[in-house]
């Protein structure tokens, strides 16, 4: 699902009427199944996608709230809790992959807090995955982020599982190669700094590694559709290195 507003992970996945206008989530509230060739094997998954149209104005659905963006957050947070007890009724071992916006808005934060309320009795299991490269503006404001909700999501911070991915875009570790650095050292030194800022001190944070293909796959004008490439996108064992 992404809850993304500005509709920046699926706006250009309707080219070709890929992911029709009319079966978006605000519409139909449900997802839109997706066959994928992964590992030479036909595969499929299961997309609820946003209209794009609420990046640019306060909508839900076939409604429009002028200046009152708050009220069609509400209807869409109540439609995708709706939906997750749903499905999650229906086929138990569901796993739901929220794709939210940088920040972790009001509405995200209402939606974790529910999703947490389902983990009692064992109805739901929550794990939140936070992603910055390695920008200082991003990492600072993933931190800010994460304390903030540590202090204000009112879920108590042993309940929650989180890891913190410092994902090397700029492919930062070449660059240390490159004057000779020890690599490893310098990652597990910034791992360590940014830990001791961090309110919750049960937050893992791991290191996934640059990759030519997904650089090259993602760059402006020759990005490759999602559908087609979804193997990139996958947070692979051999990337990851626990700090």
């Amino acid at each position: 699902m992404d809850l993304d507003i500005l509709g920046t992970g699926t706006c250009y996945l309707f080219d070709e009427k890929k992911l029709p206008v009319e079966k978006c989530f605000n519409i139909t509230k449900k997802s839109v199944m997706l066959e994928l060739q992964l590992d030479k094997k036909l595969r499929s998954l299961h997309v609820a996608y946003l209209n794009p149209k609420l990046k640019n104005h306060s909508s839900y659905g076939e409604n429009y709230f002028k200046n009152h963006q708050v009220v069609a957050a509400e209807m869409l947070r109540a439609d995708v809790l709706t939906f997750i007890k749903e499905e999650s009724r229906l086929m138990p071992n569901t796993l739901f992959v929220l794709d939210c916006a940088p920040g972790l808005s009001e509405f995200e934060q209402k939606l974790l807090k529910e999703c947490y309320h389902l983990t009692v009795g064992g109805k739901l299991k929550v794990q939140e995955e936070y992603v910055t490269t390695l920008d200082s503006a991003h990492v600072r404001k993933c931190i800010q982020c994460l304390n903030d909700s540590c202090q204000g999501l009112e879920v108590k911070k042993d309940l929650r599982s989180i890891r913190l991915i410092l994902n090397d875009v700029q492919n930062y570790s070449g660059y240390l190669r490159g004057e000779g650095n020890d690599v490893e050292q310098r990652w597990k030194r910034i791992a360590t700094e940014v830990k001791s800022v961090l309110v919750n001190k049960g937050i893992k944070v791991y290191f996934w590694g640059y990759s030519e293909s997904i650089a090259m796959r993602t760059t402006y004008t020759d990005e490759l559709k999602v559908e087609n490439q979804i193997d990139e996108y996958i947070f692979t064992d051999n990337n990851f290195i626990k700090m």
